[in-house]
């Protein structure tokens, strides 16, 4: 989906949290919109995909009632 957190240039933190110079504030980051800028970013795992971090910190969490 064409949306600001699967675009290369999403950086949370930055001017509207884009790395691009974009005329306007994109408001939510999660639905789909028509930015000029957009490329999509390959080495996101997906919306909802966990992360390797997140996996392991589950499994310390779930050590500790085992």
């Amino acid at each position: 989906m064409r949306c600001c957190r699967n675009c290369v240039f999403y950086l949370p933190g930055a001017h509207w949290d884009c790395r691009e110079t974009v005329p306007e504030q994109v408001m939510d980051k999660e639905r789909s919109n028509f930015c000029e800028y957009f490329r999509l970013n390959q080495s996101s795992g997906g919306a909802g995909a966990p992360s390797d971090k997140g996996r392991s910190a589950r499994n310390v969490f779930d050590d500790l009632f085992s």
